[in-house]
């Protein structure tokens, strides 16, 4: 299968080795920001891991030109953190084809409906199949441009949800050659040492905050979220509800009802 992954950070570059490691054509694809990863992967063709899972896997393509990083793709991993989802989104905007499956990982919260919107797509188009997963594939580390190591690859625990929902089966069968303890639905690493870190920003910013105002929508209270913001604003010094990073209205889901959006 012809695999394209858009993020080339210690997860992404996991998932282009297991990828390609299974046999697949993979292509692996990143902003000219982030260059170092990009150009050693290219030069020696292909990517070095260690840990549990191992070994050198060939790699098809690496570099920041999105035509090419798209070519022949069937599948398309979105590897990143919640903020860089919408940009992926935009940078294949009208550049997708009917057929292809979108895996965003990991969601973030609303993964699979951020990337949809910015990359132009109807919540409920299913000719591109977008789908997320609840967490990362693996607890990885990049040692140095073009090697990572892996200390665990998840054997379970590892949830995916297709948007619309019933594709999801679908999808788990295409993935599981890779992921074979991927389930459906949304049925060792030391903490970080200070507050300003993302886990805390992307929990309240999009996370705590589309679920808020998604209550409001539905009309189901939140005290607890809305407590737990009120406290991360203080503390940080931060205002989440005016950045408002992700909502209900930036989804473009805004106005449904519970009923509306159980349908999708």
């Amino acid at each position: 299968m012809h695999i394209t992954v858009l993020g080339a950070g210690a997860v992404g570059t996991a998932v282009a080795f297991d990828c390609a490691a299974h046999g697949h054509d993979v292509r692996v694809f990143d902003f000219e920001q982030f260059p170092d990863n990009i150009a050693r992967i290219a030069d020696q063709g292909g990517i070095h891991a260690e840990g549990d899972i191992s070994g050198f896997a060939p790699i098809a393509w690496s570099g920041h030109d999105i035509d090419e990083a798209l070519q022949d793709a069937e599948l398309i991993y979105v590897v990143g953190p919640a903020y860089s989802t919408e940009p992926f989104g935009e940078a294949v905007a009208g550049k997708l084809s009917a057929g292809q499956t979108v895996i965003v990982t990991p969601s973030s919260c609303g993964g699979a409906l951020a990337f949809k919107r910015a990359a132009g797509l109807a919540v409920d188009d299913d000719s591109i199949r977008v789908a997320e997963t609840s967490t990362l594939h693996y607890a990885v580390r990049l040692t140095e441009p073009g090697r990572v190591r892996v200390f665990l690859k998840l054997k379970a625990g590892n949830l995916l949800a297709a948007l619309p929902g019933k594709h999801t089966d679908d999808i788990l069968i295409l993935i599981s050659d890779v992921y074979p303890s991927m389930e459906p639905g949304f049925l060792g690493i030391g903490a970080q040492p200070q507050l300003n870190h993302r886990y805390l920003n992307e929990d309240v910013g999009y996370g705590l905050m589309f679920m808020s105002k998604l209550g409001q929508q539905i009309g189901v209270a939140t005290p607890g979220i809305d407590a737990v913001i009120n406290v991360a604003t203080i503390v940080m010094a931060r205002d989440y509800r005016s950045e408002a990073l992700r909502t209900p209205e930036s989804l473009g889901i805004a106005g449904r009802s519970a009923e509306e959006l159980a349908a999708l």
